[in-house]
């Protein structure tokens, strides 16, 4: 069993329905769709208690508000307080306005502490941090976001509930010019408005980026600052930040700090993903801006935190992106892509296309001395087509694979890796046909293709079908030209919906699974494999100073070229 809180979060919590769990003599714990609260919470040891708390404070993680209902001093413990404001860092406490000076007083930060008169807050709402579409969950999942830079009470009432980042049916517009007709949804509203945060997402971690009883340590800690509010350092360093649709921009701003448990990277190059184009085109409706995008990063460690080895001060590092909570069933077999609460850097806080920024230490990776960044910026891509590879490729396969984009020519790669006996590939642009056939795939144009897979097994179709693409279209070819049997692989990010032929699917008996990231064992085998010489990425890479970084966004989305562009930021 977790603690009443891990229990509380497996309860449902939908529209108008809030999940409380009472916790003896200690308060009380209540749960919406997207908000944790506790009320009064004395959690610490009382000899006049006779039973002991049920959460202890340092396992009071993830919590959005704490509220005191009175003035006494037995409605908010002095000494469990700064505990829950450790393991939760992005909580606000919110007390009534006499006893403001004693909560600051036992070592809770002034700007997280909200002191209110009686009957103040009728009317208002809670201004918390906006939820992320987790992958398992959909939109308004349980996920920790990023708190806003805003009051925690807002001044303003609520004309609808608060839900998390708009789902693309609801399309966003913000500071930046209006997306390209292609790159928004035939059925999107163009006027809707797009939430932005009122602050780049630029200093330190925030809520929930701290570490839990897995692959992080012991309960979630963060830096001073939060994924919205600049960093505490009192000097500026260089990042291009997302301001909209189309739109970066190179801005001089505060200095991330390192936080307990978290190491700042000094980024030496970090390349440009997909992902990070889906949110310059407006494609994503989770990178919300203003954002530092970037999760593809070398770096070397410029600051620790506090209980962080002080040896690894200079360490040469690639960003292990996901942060996740380390307790979930998930996260305990190393699934940290199938995290409840996950969040990836770059897109949910702050990342690597700034010259400095922060994170957990354990998500700055060693990477071996003779690895050139070239060949290391790689690993969590790779780590992309390891992870459909291993549980798509058996040895004699054949595989088709439906785009040649970087993530493409990887998995062309790592089928190989995994003794596929065939490799056909298919793109409609001729130049990046050419870098998978250079990993050893037969490359044929998307006309020939279907035709191609089916003279290769003698009419019979592939036996896996690996689609990086992600349209209608190719959702129809990947059908067409799998066996009876076989498994298809979508990994692609092209359209959000469309038509698939089910009766093709029912018929053939194929099966369709998503692949979203990578897992602790992906991550740590695509570092393996890159170390062991497993991949050679000549003419992959072009170099681009951070300066260069709008042009370099313009080109990809416009024209598909170069290949893959490396940010440099050293």
């Amino acid at each position: 069993m977790g603690t009443p809180l891990d229990e509380l979060r497996e309860l449902p919590t939908g529209s108008g329905r809030v999940a409380v769990t009472w916790l003896g003599q200690a308060g009380f714990a209540l749960r919406s769709r997207q908000t944790t609260v506790l009320v009064d919470p004395f959690l610490s040891p009382h000899e006049g208690r006779r039973y002991e708390s049920a959460l202890p404070a340092a396992a009071a993680t993830g919590v959005d508000l704490v509220f005191c209902s009175h003035e006494h001093v037995d409605h908010l413990d002095a000494a469990s307080a700064p505990a829950i404001a450790t393991a939760s860092p992005g909580a606000t406490f919110v007390v009534p306005a006499p006893i403001v000076e004693m909560v600051t007083e036992a070592g809770i930060a002034k700007e997280r502490v909200l002191g209110v008169q009686p009957g103040e807050t009728d009317g208002r709402r809670p201004h918390l941090s906006r939820r992320g579409h987790d992958p398992l969950r959909g939109d308004g999942g349980h996920g920790r976001g990023a708190p806003t830079a805003r009051c925690p009470l807002a001044d303003q009432r609520s004309s609808r509930r608060t839900r998390g980042p708009r789902h693309r049916r609801e399309p966003q517009r913000t500071r930046g010019r209006v997306a390209g007709r292609d790159d928004r949804l035939g059925d999107a509203d163009p006027d809707a408005p797009r939430p932005v945060h009122e602050e780049p997402r630029i200093g330190g971690r925030g809520r929930g980026g701290g570490r839990g009883g897995g692959p992080r340590g012991d309960g979630p800690r963060s830096s001073p600052g939060d994924p919205v509010r600049p960093g505490g350092g009192q000097r500026t360093m260089r990042a291009l930040v997302y301001l909209g649709p189309r739109r970066m921009e190179l801005q001089e701003v505060p200095d991330p700090v390192a936080g307990p448990g978290d190491v700042v990277i000094d980024s030496v190059v970090s390349a440009v993903c997909g992902s990070d184009l889906h949110g310059f085109r407006e494609a994503s409706p989770r990178r919300i801006p203003p954002l530092v995008m970037g999760h593809e990063t070398i770096g070397r460690i410029g600051a620790v935190g506090t209980g962080v080895d002080p040896e690894r001060l200079g360490q040469r590092v690639v960003l292990k992106p996901i942060i996740s909570c380390g307790r979930c069933a998930a996260c305990r077999a190393g699934d940290i892509n199938r995290c409840r609460e996950g969040r990836l850097v770059g897109r949910d806080l702050a990342g690597g296309f700034a010259e400095r920024f922060a994170v957990p230490a354990t998500a700055a990776v060693p990477v071996p001395s003779e690895l050139p960044d070239e060949v290391a910026v790689l690993t969590e891509p790779l780590a992309n087509a390891e992870h459909v590879t291993e549980r798509a490729v058996r040895e004699g396969d054949v595989v088709f694979v439906i785009g040649s984009g970087p993530i493409g020519a990887l998995m062309v790669r790592a089928a190989f890796l995994h003794r596929a006996r065939q490799v056909i590939v298919t793109d409609t642009n001729p130049e990046r046909l050419a870098f998978a056939v250079a990993q050893g795939a037969e490359g044929v144009p998307g006309d020939d293709a279907l035709e191609a897979v089916m003279a290769a097994t003698d009419g019979w179709g592939a036996d896996v079908v690996i689609d990086a693409a992600g349209f209608e279209t190719t959702w129809a070819l990947g059908l067409q030209a799998i066996r009876p049997g076989g498994h298809i692989f979508e990994i692609g990010l092209g359209a959000p919906r469309g038509m698939v032929e089910f009766f093709t699917v029912l018929g053939k008996e194929a099966t369709i699974t998503g692949s979203y990231a990578w897992s602790d064992q992906d991550f740590a085998r695509s570092l393996e494999l890159l170390a062991g010489g497993a991949l050679t990425p000549d003419g992959w890479l072009t170099r681009v100073p951070l300066a260069d970084g709008q042009e370099a966004f313009e080109d990809l989305a416009d024209r598909g070229q170069p290949f893959k562009v490396l940010l440099e930021l050293a």
